[in-house]
Formats: C-alpha cells, sequence, structure tokens
C-alpha cells in the first residue's frame, strides 16, 4: 500500500502532552477569572438574585389579581343591572 504524502503518523505521547497542556491553561484561566470577582461584583449578583427571585414573581402576581378584580368588577357591574 502506499502511503499519502499528507497523512501525519499518529503519536500518543505527542496527543497526551497536548491534552494536559490544554487542561493546565483552561484551569489557569478559570482560577483567574475568579480572583477578579471584586466585592461589588457579588453585591451585584445578589440584587440580580433577589429581583429575579422576589420582586419580578411579586409583580407579576399583583398584576395578575388586579386583572382578577377588574374581571369581577365588571361581572358584579353586569349582573346588578
Amino acid at each position: 500500500m502506499e502511503r499519502k504524502k499528507n497523512v501525519i503518523p499518529f503519536n500518543p505521547e505527542r496527543r497526551r502532552s497536548t491534552s494536559i497542556h490544554k487542561r493546565k491553561h483552561t484551569t489557569k484561566k478559570k482560577n483567574q477569572s475568579a480572583e477578579k470577582m471584586t466585592f461589588w461584583d457579588r453585591v451585584g449578583i445578589f440584587i440580580t438574585e433577589i429581583i429575579e427571585t422576589i420582586i419580578i414573581p411579586f409583580a407579576l402576581l399583583v398584576v395578575f389579581l388586579s386583572w382578577i378584580a377588574s374581571l369581577v368588577k365588571k361581572l358584579v357591574h353586569w349582573i346588578s343591572k
């Protein structure tokens, strides 16, 4: 069989060293980004979580209940005619 010119022979040692290098590189990046988080970043995340979990659901609940109240008001007005 003839060998193709552009085929690189498989070398398991080379592949292993590359993957280890990549893994170290990514963990290093993750650690650097974790160190850069400041107090105010954490405060901002905390405020965002409060808004998403408490304020928005209660606002939607108020809107829904006011809509139901207006429907009841119209129904009472229609019945009392």
